[in-house]
């Protein structure tokens, strides 16, 4: 689906570029939409400025995206232009029919330094890197939001070109693995401006990526959620400005529960079937387990201190006395994340589940007939865990900082902030934002207390490492290897200093 703003919103030109190989040193191929392979000046390989997957500039023409092509045509591109490298000047036309190019080495090779010569003047740009859902299934009206707020800011700033280079959250080509391999090899690469989520914050901020913003005479914080402020705070200073938001709640099949259990012990007592993700693989403490211990009354620290250690057994034996009566299937101790819960549910493996509201609200789940609710607590007290995307500016140029600001507060906008999320699915970080959303029956009212109420994930290396023994702790209990008395005692000898 394409990007077609309208109206008097300028077309933005779209380079989709394709990376072969790993990190920064990667080279990639540029499909230009008419039948074209841009491969560097002269036909000739050359890194590229790590774009992964698009780079917007609000100045010009649109043109088809890259991710639409059939992967046979994407795979035939990549072999016609390493094929074209490799000849001599007068070799013939590198269009020429070839055969198949088998799957790349996807080892990293040499280093190679990037042909900084090649790039605009940045004095002229102001170059933002964002995460890919940015423009993951993304219809028209969103995109056409977007634009006109580009627009609105380079005619606000004359001769200044705007570019956004979309990057990906996860995986070897993530934006915090681009971020630190150009900080050791091309700092002259290094955007002006990020959008991130803020688990990524601080390990950024820790190797001198991202310093502190002036919250006195940079940054208006009025009618912010308090979360997503706590959320872009590391170490007492504010290191982003907060956009974007996710809560988790529960959701659940009326013809099997209905109304859905608000306390532990009626949950018990009734016994639907519940589904959590508890089969994380990757050390940390999933976000749900986390929103557990909150509920019974712990409080997450960045020190990674043990807040309520009485609240911790209670959350431990709860989830122990679930699985074993059923309640907690096991199903659930295989399931690793939010996306892997939604499916099981759907596919009927629990009456109830943890969803996180974009997943709720991207497939309409008010409008399918499931309900919603908290999630069922120690003494039905509401909780919830909050993800949050924020803006985090790199450049110290006093200049350039001045123009990042600009442009968020020109997406901050609750005429931008508040109808593209409403069409993303995200929730904003602002209250105004929040009440530019068209009517979602009592579901929008819920979302609002859940948002008051939200708890962000500390930054730092001292709560990952509580997030990751929590979660160890409770797969062992879960396997019966630890009763929750003994996993208490491990988490307090490992709390201790």
């Amino acid at each position: 689906m394409g990007w077609r703003p309208q109206g008097p919103v300028a077309r933005p030109l779209l380079r989709h570029v394709v990376s072969i190989g790993p990190g920064p040193y990667a080279m990639a191929v540029c499909y230009n939409g008419r039948g074209n392979v841009n491969s560097g000046q002269n036909g000739n390989l050359r890194p590229m400025d790590f774009t992964t997957s698009c780079v917007h500039s609000a100045n010009k023409s649109r043109l088809p995206r890259t991710r639409n092509m059939p992967w046979w045509m994407l795979a035939a591109l990549v072999f016609l232009l390493v094929a074209g490298a490799c000849r001599s000047p007068q070799a013939e036309n590198p269009t020429s029919p070839s055969p198949a190019l088998p799957p790349p080495d996807n080892r990293p090779g040499p280093p190679i330094a990037p042909d900084i010569s090649s790039l605009p003047p940045r004095e002229q740009q102001l170059v933002v890197w964002a995460p890919d859902f940015l423009e993951a299934g993304a219809d028209d009206r969103e995109r056409a939001i977007l634009a006109a707020a580009y627009q609105r800011f380079e005619q606000a700033h004359n001769g200044v070109n705007l570019e956004v280079h979309i990057k990906a959250q996860f995986g070897t080509a993530s934006m915090g693995n681009y971020l630190r391999s150009a900080q050791r090899v091309a700092p002259a690469i290094l955007p002006d401006l990020v959008l991130l989520d803020t688990q990524q914050l601080w390990p950024l901020v820790d190797v001198g990526l991202i310093q502190p913003l002036d919250v006195a005479n940079e940054v208006q914080i009025a009618d912010f959620y308090q979360f997503t402020l706590d959320a872009v705070t590391y170490q007492g200073q504010v290191y982003g400005i907060p956009y974007l938001a996710d809560v988790i709640h529960l959701v659940y099949d009326p013809n099997r529960v209905n109304p859905a259990p608000p306390t532990w012990e009626e949950l018990l007592q009734r016994g639907p079937s519940y589904l959590m993700p508890l089969g994380g693989s990757d050390g940390y403490g999933n976000d749900s387990l986390l929103l557990q211990y909150v509920g019974a009354g712990g409080q997450l620290l960045e020190n990674g201190g043990l807040s309520n250690p009485e609240a911790l057994q209670a959350v431990l034996a709860f989830l122990h006395q679930a699985h074993s009566r059923g309640i907690l299937p096991d199903t659930a101790l295989t399931l690793a994340d939010l996306d892997a819960v939604w499916t099981a549910f759907h596919a009927g493996a629990g009456a109830m589940a943890h969803v996180s509201a974009h997943t709720f609200l991207q497939d309409d789940g008010a409008g399918n007939g499931l309900g919603y609710a908290q999630v069922p607590t120690r003494q039905g007290l509401p909780a919830t865990i909050a993800r949050t995307w924020a803006f985090a500016i790199l450049t110290n140029d006093p200049a350039r900082r001045t123009l990042a600001l600009a442009l968020v507060q020109e997406l901050l906008a609750p005429e931008v902030q508040g109808e593209w999320t409403a069409l993303a699915h995200y929730l904003p970080s602002r209250r105004n934002s929040l009440e530019a959303w068209p009517d979602h029956g009592g579901y929008l009212d819920f979302l609002s207390r859940q948002l008051e109420v939200a708890v962000a994930l500390p930054n730092g290396r001292a709560f990952a490492e509580f997030s990751r023994n929590i979660q160890s702790l409770q797969q062992a209990v879960l396997r019966g290897e630890l009763t929750p008395e003994e996993a208490l005692l491990q988490m307090e000898a490992a709390a201790e200093p």
